[in-house]
């Protein structure tokens, strides 16, 4: 009987780690795609349609805010046309992690770079939470200061 309850606690965790590991490769499908629609400067509107559940909630260093869809068009533009107005050519995944919480919500952070047009180089720190609908949508984003790192891990 033992050898059979060593069976099934194995074959139970192999099974949750198998699930994690398709959760993580569809969540960094997912982000993957993002980006690109973000480098390639999809409007807001559409960003949000593809990829945020709102309403979500936005914390940066100097505020926390709830949006309604409407009110995180504007957030996600105004972002876009502040880091076009700098002369941002793209931006480039360089790490990320999957702690999932749940079979429908995973927290996901990532270090990414952006590139300007001068030669600058922004490196950022962020941690969305994720919940999967028909896909994984983005319900929170904490946005680290420039000098400060943060991970879900």
């Amino acid at each position: 009987m033992r050898v059979n309850v060593l069976a099934v606690t194995l074959l139970l965790g192999v099974a949750c780690a198998s699930r994690t590991a398709f959760a993580a490769i569809d969540i960094g499908t997912t982000f993957g795609t993002y980006l690109d629609d973000f480098n390639a400067r999809r409007p807001a509107d559409a960003l949000i349609s593809s990829y945020w559940q709102p309403p979500v909630s936005i914390v940066t260093p100097e505020e926390v805010l709830s949006l309604s869809r409407r009110q995180l068009v504007r957030w996600i533009g105004d972002i876009q046309e502040q880091i076009d107005a700098d002369g941002w050519l793209r931006s480039e995944l360089v790490e990320s992690a999957v702690c999932p919480l749940s079979e429908t919500s995973a927290l996901y952070s990532v270090r990414f770079k952006r590139f300007f047009d001068d030669g600058r180089e922004m490196t950022r720190t962020a941690v969305y939470t994720l919940l999967k609908t028909d896909t994984w949508r983005i319900v929170t984003l904490a946005l680290a200061d420039r000098d400060t790192t943060i991970s879900c891990q």
